[in-house]
């Protein structure tokens, strides 16, 4: 490029040209050094760090590669005798406690009779309770209980008004107060009886016209132990559905009773009964808590 000397600046604009020109070219000549020192230091800087590097790997390998000493220790057998006598008094002790106690369980554990007695052993379920109502004279009652029944095989509490609640203890005691109970006219009621409760199912799919009878009739030639079958109604507008409640003993098979495929020649389904949320009311005395079959009134 020519100098300024040979350059001709005729204009004031011209002019200002070449002074921002050399100014630039200053200004870049400026950073075009510093560049340069900064890739200085950086080779610099990188080739500190190689030799860190380098260092390091070889202080590893010498590490590695020595081996320590193995340190030798000395101990004094009386001495130690002496420390350690209590604990090994103490483990003598814990080993005849544990064999006295481990020994008691195999024992027990080997001993089948206990377990067959404790299986065959299961709790029964108590009779219902007796409500009798219009109880004026309680002395009168209980004498009248306690001349037929043994004292201790009932225990009575006193209701609210003339109410009593008698509890039995065994089936014989409440077959016997409640025949006494019909003996004498006492107005009362009471509940089902777990343990004579028969076995009951609903029976769908068979007509209302079927009668209960040839219903019975058909399943004890089937081999079955039944007791009752009824219809049953809808709740709303009383009439007779294609399903009947049946009945069978208490001892009869559950799975058999579900393996039921036909009544009559007809096909019907097997199925478990539906428990009610309504209080039953008694048709006798209308009262609620208990049905008619298990009340005697007055």
């Amino acid at each position: 490029m020519a100098s300024s000397s040979s350059i001709k600046i005729k204009t004031k604009t011209e002019h200002l040209l070449y002074k921002y020109y050399t100014e630039e070219k200053l200004e870049r000549e400026k950073l075009q050094s510093l560049v340069n020192d900064l890739k200085s230091q950086l080779e610099q800087l990188q080739h500190q760090l190689k030799t860190i590097q380098e260092q390091k790997t070889s202080d590893k390998k010498n590490v590695t590669t020595e081996k320590p000493m193995p340190i030798e220790y000395e101990t004094d057998e009386e001495e130690l005798a002496k420390e350690t006598e209590w604990v090994r008094q103490k483990s003598r002790k814990k080993r005849k406690l544990n064999s006295s106690s481990l020994s008691s369980p195999t024992q027990q554990g080997d001993d089948p009779s206990q377990k067959t007695k404790e299986a065959k052993i299961k709790k029964q379920p108590t009779p219902p309770p007796i409500v009798v109502e219009n109880v004026k004279n309680y002395q009168e009652f209980y004498d009248l209980l306690s001349t037929n029944v043994t004292k201790d095989s009932f225990v009575t509490k006193m209701m609210n008004g003339e109410i009593v609640k008698i509890n039995s203890k065994n089936d014989d005691s409440y077959r016997s107060i409640t025949k006494l109970l019909l003996q004498n006219n006492c107005c009362w009621y009471s509940y089902e009886n777990k343990q004579d409760r028969p076995i009951r199912v609903m029976a769908k799919n068979l007509h209302s016209s079927c009668l209960p009878n040839r219903i019975i009739e058909d399943l004890t030639a089937q081999g079955f132990k039944i007791e009752d079958a009824v219809n049953k109604l809808s709740w709303k507008s009383k009439e007779p559905l294609s399903m009947f409640m049946l009945s069978f003993q208490k001892d009869e098979d559950i799975k058999k009773i579900y393996g039921i495929k036909s009544i009559l020649g007809c096909k019907v389904d097997i199925q478990p009964l539906k428990t009610s949320k309504l209080i039953p009311q008694c048709k006798r005395c209308q009262a609620y808590g208990h049905t008619q079959k298990y009340c005697s009134p007055a």
